[in-house]
């Protein structure tokens, strides 16, 4: 159920990514919205991503056993644990960041800031390019994550 719903989000997400573009609003906002626009995307990201990311132990529990099963408990380390648990995290982290720069290279609002009724778009009104949106990407991610910390 949670790979369907996850397909069913990255669907609409793509759907966002290639409707016609959207009449530009306010410039500035708030930063309260965008706060809300961020925790909306990252709670929309991690229902697509974190259930894909859940195949992975049982995809390698699978080849280490050669028994599939959905679920599994293990009380001791297997090896490749740790290998495992950090591509995990890196393939997840280099989604959430696709997630919130693909919308900036196509001038189009993410998901979160469409429902918090706001686009970001440089000054000239064109497009960003991979590189100043996935920087722009980095530095919002690092200023939230601050937050929690």
């Amino acid at each position: 159920m949670a790979l369907a719903f996850a397909l069913i989000i990255a669907l609409l997400y793509l759907l966002l990514m290639f409707a016609p573009p959207a009449t530009l609003g306010s410039p500035f906002p708030g930063v309260f919205r965008r706060f809300v626009a961020f925790w909306l995307d990252f709670v929309l990201a991690m229902m697509v991503v974190g259930p894909i990311m859940g195949i992975l132990p049982t995809l390698t529990e699978w080849k280490r056993t050669g028994q599939f099963a959905w679920n599994f408990e293990r009380t001791t380390h297997a090896p490749g644990d740790g290998w495992l648990t950090s591509a995990g995290l890196i393939l997840c982290f280099a989604a959430l960041v696709f997630y919130y720069a693909f919308p900036l290279t196509r001038c189009r609002p993410s998901p979160g800031a469409c429902i918090a009724g706001y686009q970001i778009v440089p000054d000239d009104g064109g497009t960003l390019n991979a590189r100043a949106a996935l920087l722009r990407t980095l530095r919002f991610i690092a200023a939230c994550a601050a937050y929690l910390g």
